[in-house]
């Protein structure tokens, strides 16, 4: 079974202490990469839901198009 040494895990050095700016930095670049990709995310999925939305309204515009069409010649037929 694996045991760290003692002085708390940081073979070498006393305390640790030339770790934690290191730690901090690379949990900061994780922390805004991290919301860079939910950002890029959350902005893929607004677009295309704006996307789906527009091809819903374009669907419902044809039909009602096509239904006053239909109107419109069966009137110019009687």
């Amino acid at each position: 079974m694996f045991m760290f040494p003692a002085g708390g895990g940081s073979a070498g050095r006393e305390g640790g202490e030339g770790d934690a700016p290191k730690i901090l930095r690379g949990t900061a670049e994780l922390t805004k990469a991290a919301n860079v990709q939910h950002e890029a995310t959350h902005s893929l999925l607004s677009h295309r839901q704006r996307t789906l939305e527009d091809k819903r309204m374009l669907a419902e515009e044809k039909k009602e198009h096509q239904w006053r069409s239909r109107i419109a010649h069966r009137t110019a037929l009687s």
